[in-house]
């Protein structure tokens, strides 16, 4: 049975065997996008920027998502209940803020702010949800 519901079993073991597992698939997955990225940019600019295939070139990085996925998969399963809630608590936190920012930010954009592209949209939910894991931990201290 596991130890669940005190502070101690929700970190104890941190750096055990599924954080390593999620450090090592994560690394993996993130390597692979930006060679992706890269490779299929120069392709683009370099190769044949006028080629019918390049809008399916540019989205090829894409298909390394579900690896992120996979790896956070493995690692939730492998937590206690504690764990489990506060990742769960932690992820509602990135939805609500990134709806909340990007909304925002797109209304600020009609009234001069400079447009910006879909992709800054990660940074700021990787941001939010470390920011959340903060402040969901905090809760059940």
């Amino acid at each position: 049975m596991k130890d669940v519901g005190t502070r101690e079993s929700c970190w104890k073991g941190y750096w055990g065997p599924p954080v390593r597992r999620l450090i090592r698939e994560v690394s993996v997955a993130i390597a692979v996008y930006v060679l992706s990225v890269v490779a299929a940019m120069l392709w683009i600019k370099f190769g044949h920027p006028a080629a019918p295939w390049r809008y399916v070139i540019a989205v090829l990085p894409v298909l390394t998502v579900p690896l992120m996925v996979s790896a956070n998969l493995h690692y939730f399963r492998s937590m206690d209940e504690m764990q489990q809630k506060i990742y769960v608590d932690s992820f509602v936190y990135t939805v609500i803020g990134t709806l909340m920012l990007t909304t925002a930010y797109g209304l600020m954009e009609a009234v001069g702010l400079p447009r910006l592209s879909g992709i800054w949209v990660w940074p700021v939910m990787s941001a939010l949800w470390t920011a959340g894991m903060f402040v969901s931990y905090a809760r059940y201290k």
